[in-house]
């Protein structure tokens, strides 16, 4: 009776490892198949981000030629003055940024403007700050802008009554339902 006890139990071991086995396979092969899943995802998130870089650098190369030529436009108005060779170089310089945007791929950029801070830090600190408070004063503006929006539309749904509490002879407010 001992040796069938011990050989069931040795069979019972093989199964259990083979059991083992095949749950590890087949938990290799469901990683496999997430890593792969997620690796063509992350394909296809960044196809669309340069799709979309692509798109905005069109945009914004189309900006500022059109910037450009309004400049050139306006040129010959102040062609006997100072003002007209500042205008011209403003014009030119546009021209010349929109040609970087057209023929320059996005992840060039990036290494263009690292490049350009390591050569120059105090201008780049400087753009920096100017920024941040163009920034800030934009968002200064935007948030005015809003709570005057908002202070106009809450004092035309409520009008006081004489007695100062808004509230009229019945107890109910007055505000236009």
């Amino acid at each position: 009776m001992a040796e069938g006890t011990t050989s069931q139990s040795s069979s019972a071991a093989n199964d259990a490892r083979r059991a083992a086995t095949e749950a590890v396979d087949k938990g290799k092969e469901a990683a496999h198949h997430a890593m792969d899943a997620a690796k063509e995802a992350g394909a296809a998130a960044a196809d669309e981000l340069k799709r979309r870089a692509t798109q905005q650098k069109t945009s914004a190369a189309a900006a500022l030629n059109n910037f450009a030529n309004k400049l050139s436009e306006s040129k010959g108005e102040f062609s006997d003055t100072p003002i007209g060779g500042l205008v011209g170089q403003a014009e030119n310089t546009l021209r010349m940024a929109s040609t970087y945007l057209e023929n320059t791929n996005p992840e060039r950029y990036f290494s263009d403007f690292t490049d350009f801070a390591r050569r120059n830090p105090a201008l780049t600190l400087g753009g920096a700050v100017a920024l941040g408070f163009l920034l800030a004063r934009a968002g200064k503006t935007a948030a005015h802008q809003f709570s005057d929006t908002a202070n106009t539309d809450m004092t035309s749904a409520y009008t006081p009554m004489a007695s100062g509490n808004g509230l009229t002879d019945d107890g109910y407010d007055n505000v236009a339902h």
